[in-house]
């Protein structure tokens, strides 16, 4: 019996192809621009969390989840950022989770090539706190 990842990243890629919206040429323009980077992010919640994969495994078709996301950019007049696509597409499988993301700052990064990263100064935000 595989996992439900692995029946998840499956789902993700065996659904992939047949995905197509009913809004017309420019709705599949859309679909052509944010279809990879959304199932990039799908992928990579489902290989952190169980949970999020049994989700995704048992829940609802790709195809779905792409017309929620498409209602989700419609609605905010085709000015939904990034962070929100990910996160409709996440809340379609898993309804009320939220994504938290964050951007490492390295200060030194450009001269300081060779030290561990974990040496590094660097400086966190929370996306979170720019909303």
């Amino acid at each position: 019996m595989t996992s439900y990842r692995e029946q998840a990243l499956k789902k993700l890629t065996d659904e992939r192809e047949g995905v197509k919206l009913s809004g017309g040429a420019s709705a599949n323009t859309v679909l052509s621009t944010i279809i990879q980077p959304v199932i990039d992010a799908l992928e990579s919640f489902v290989k952190q969390d169980e949970e999020f994969a049994q989700a995704v495994a048992q829940g609802g078709t790709l195809q779905k989840c792409f017309e929620a996301v498409y209602k989700a950019i419609k609605d905010s007049n085709f000015a939904l950022s990034d962070f929100k696509t990910y996160e409709t597409a996440a809340g379609f499988f898993f309804p009320g989770c939220k994504i938290r993301y964050h951007m490492d700052i390295d200060l030194c990064g450009s001269v300081n090539k060779e030290a561990p990263e974990q040496k590094r100064k660097s400086i966190t935000v929370s996306f979170d706190d720019l909303f």
